[in-house]
């Protein structure tokens, strides 16, 4: 099965094929909430700085250098910008240990086919949980929808585990230990992720002002610079 890695569509220009104009930069891969499909992306207008989202059911091309769509004026302004995406999330197995932390996501066409860690991949299939914070990874709890009150009563008793409290036997199973983790932040939308990297296009202002030249070294001037303006997400697709 040949997949593509979900983090090549950002920063791809996207094209309304009926206008013949371009319409913004995508900034997000969106998914259902359960991870099973793309539903879509986070697209910025690289002029108003508006962040939309974009159903996958208007895509026409999914292309490897562009996104094209027809009839831009129905994308969804007002939707949630939650895109459930887990890159940056600790996964952890559902007897409580940490399997590692989402690196890349793999799709098969809109299916989301796998995840990889920096320790190893798992497969969508065994998703059962995508959470704010992290992702649960295994067998899926029964449930007993007869009896609430003893369904309560083993909610109650279910052990609390800590992250700090990693198993003894996690070395056999690739589980990597670490002393601090943090909480997952979208990576794309960090304007400090851009600092030291060269612009690939020239980006200008409000009045038209040139705020970084191509080939430049992004520093602290520019970025603020292009907060002043507005122009933070396009700076961000605009360098490497």
């Amino acid at each position: 099965m040949k997949t593509k890695n979900a983090s090549q569509y950002i920063a791809l220009p996207v094209f309304d094929t009926t206008a013949g104009q371009q319409i913004g930069y995508v900034l997000d891969v969106c998914y259902q909430k359960d991870l099973k499909k793309v539903s879509g992306f986070l697209v910025v207008d690289d002029e108003s700085e508006r962040e939309y989202f974009l159903s996958k059911h208007l895509v026409k091309v999914a292309g490897d250098n562009c996104i094209m769509i027809e009839q831009s004026l129905q994308a969804n302004f007002d939707a949630d910008t939650n895109s459930f995406n887990p890159v940056g999330k600790c996964v952890y197995s559902h007897q409580g240990q940490l399997l590692g932390r989402v690196q890349q996501v793999l799709l098969d066409g809109w299916q989301v086919a796998k995840l990889q860690l920096d320790t190893c991949e798992i497969p969508a299939s065994k998703i059962y949980c995508n959470g704010n914070n992290f992702v649960v990874f295994g067998k899926k709890p029964q449930k007993n929808i007869k009896n609430n009150s003893k369904n309560q009563k083993n909610i109650r008793s279910l052990p609390i585990v800590s992250i700090q409290n990693i198993p003894p036997n996690s070395a056999k199973i690739g589980i990597t230990q670490t002393t601090k983790i943090s909480s997952p932040s979208k990576v794309v939308l960090n304007p400090t992720t851009v600092m030291q990297k060269t612009a690939t296009q020239d980006v200008y202002g409000l009045n038209n002002e040139l705020i970084v030249k191509k080939g430049q070294i992004i520093n602290q001037k520019i970025l603020d610079k292009a907060k002043k303006h507005g122009k933070i997400n396009l700076l961000i697709i605009s360098c490497k």
